[in-house]
């Protein structure tokens, strides 16, 4: 029974290709032959939890990813935190930024500096 339902949706398949074809319909012809070409790819949904148990279940795998993210999140330090090499790098002028603009456009032109 399963192998005649099956050729009858290839038959189908086969036939909704050909009328493609003869319509001149080429990316819907290779939209069907990839969706019967593809290979199914299973999802696992599973996630630890802090103390390593498997969790399963939809909700305490988003609650798991909440607290995760939040986890995350919380410990980033602040920008005016940041510092590079030990010593605060000093919050640039207008006249700076305004510079590197200008020195940006110049090169996107190829207009020296």
């Amino acid at each position: 029974m399963l192998r005649l339902d099956r050729n009858a949706h290839l038959t189908a398949v086969c036939e909704e290709l050909e009328d493609y074809q003869r319509r001149n319909r080429t990316k819907d012809m290779f939209s069907t032959v990839n969706r019967l070409t593809k290979q199914a790819c299973p999802s696992v949904k599973s996630v630890k939890s802090e103390s390593g148990e498997i969790l399963t279940e939809q909700d305490e795998i988003k609650n798991r990813w909440k607290s995760y993210c939040e986890a995350l999140y919380s410990t980033c330090e602040t920008i005016e935190d940041v510092k590079l090499d030990g010593v605060r790098e000093p919050t640039p002028t207008y006249d700076e930024v305004d510079k590197s603009n200008q020195v940006d456009e110049n090169w996107e032109s190829g207009r020296p500096g």
